[in-house]
């Protein structure tokens, strides 16, 4: 009987979540495209209503070789989701709270720093742990309460080269638990996907404009 009530919570939690998820990757799309839009600190400043103290180098200017993340895009940030549909009931019922995630990687900790106060600005922040040195990850993990209807999410902004290390050390491991060709089809997609930042489905990049693409559900 308590593996069934167990089972019926795990159920319930994976619909919220998949109930939520369109507003999540919305919320997070419309913060990433209004980075990769602005052309200064002042601009998101003014954008997320931030005062002028919280930002110290407001004026700082962002189109700049070194916070881009690739030479041929103007990209500050680019983002993937988790897929909550390919979620296992036995990873759900070990949650509580981040069965919607997010990982948003930057080129330089300025811009990161300067997204969580963007997104703590239009989000309620619930808690915050920095995750860099830590054995189970390298990023800053934010726990928020989704437009304050709350069902919790948790968004993790990672630095560029810590991100690309912890994928290379996870993929050997996801490529070991594969059990036929389907799943490794599957990853190489995944990867693929991920490598060429595209603006769809899992993940978000680019502006939003029409020559940039745009998220779907």
């Amino acid at each position: 009987l308590e593996c069934n009530v167990q089972e019926s919570k795990a159920h319930l939690m994976l619909a919220t979540a998949e109930m939520y998820e369109g507003r999540f990757r919305e919320a997070m799309a419309s913060l990433v495209f209004a980075f990769n839009k602005a052309d200064s600190a002042d601009d998101i400043c003014a954008e997320f209503k931030l005062e002028e103290n919280v930002i110290g180098l407001k004026t700082t200017e962002l189109r700049t070789a070194e916070l881009r993340l690739n030479a041929g895009s103007s990209d500050l940030v680019v983002g993937r989701f988790a897929d909550v549909r390919q979620m296992r009931l036995a990873d759900v019922s070990t949650k509580s709270t981040g069965l919607n995630r997010a990982t948003l990687v930057f080129a330089d900790p300025f811009v990161l720093a300067l997204f969580y106060r963007a997104l703590a600005a239009s989000q309620r922040v619930v808690e915050v742990s920095n995750k860099h040195g830590a054995q189970d990850g390298g990023a800053v993990l934010v726990t928020i309460d989704l437009d304050g209807s709350g069902w919790l999410v948790q968004v993790e902004l990672e630095l560029e080269m810590l991100d690309l290390v912890r994928q290379q050390m996870e993929l050997p491991s996801r490529v070991a638990a594969t059990t036929n060709m389907i799943e490794l089809l599957e990853l190489a997609s995944f990867t693929g996907q991920w490598a060429g930042r595209r603006a769809i489905g899992e993940t978000v990049s680019g502006t939003g404009d029409a020559t940039t693409g745009t998220t779907k559900p």
